[in-house]
């Protein structure tokens, strides 16, 4: 609804421009479906499994190219004895690998399409909800190969922001506040 809503605004107001959804945003949505199947999966384990799979929520979060060598041997270890959580890990894997090979629109789509099949096949609810709104918003996704832009400086522009607004809490010169604002936005360039 909110995707229609915006669509039809850029239509109206910017003619020519094209919505992209960020790569950072769908990542962090699959990574809520993923934590979704994990805590499914320590509900249905018994003692042994649940002490193998607390505490490794942001384990299965982490690329696997940013674990150290004891993560590797954890995740291991974790996607050993549990095979859907296995099988969702394999599945973030390959989603992550479509934003790094993918070089154009028709290639992402086919990928994405392709991942959201295997998706469908794993029967894991969480994630095939995920799937289907990627199918849904499936223009406004692959448009990201096509420009290759994200929203990760606005984002932390923005974050800096709201920090100085928070250590500002008390002051009385809103002038003074603007004049480090100024300054902030000129760090960023």
């Amino acid at each position: 609804m909110i995707l229609a809503e915006l669509s039809a605004l850029l239509a109206e107001n910017l003619p020519g421009a094209e919505l992209v959804h960020d790569r950072f945003h769908i990542i962090a949505n699959l990574n809520t479906a993923l934590d979704e199947v994990r805590r499914s999966e320590w509900r249905a384990a018994n003692a042994e499994g649940k002490k193998v799979i607390k505490g490794s929520r942001f384990l299965l979060m982490a690329g696997s190219g940013k674990l150290d060598g004891e993560g590797f041997a954890r995740l291991a270890e974790l996607t050993a004895i549990n095979a859907r959580i296995s099988t969702a890990c394999i599945l973030k894997e390959e989603f992550r690998h479509i934003y790094a090979v993918a070089t154009s629109v028709r290639s992402g789509a086919v990928r994405i399409r392709r991942w959201c099949g295997l998706v469908e096949e794993s029967g894991m609810e969480p994630l095939r909800r995920f799937a289907r709104g990627l199918l849904r918003d499936l223009p406004a996704i692959t448009a990201f190969f096509k420009h290759r832009i994200t929203s990760g400086k606005i984002e932390s522009f923005n974050n800096q922001i709201a920090r100085l607004i928070h250590r500002a809490c008390g002051m009385t010169n809103l002038g003074h506040l603007f004049l480090k604002m100024r300054a902030q936005s000129l760090k960023q360039t």
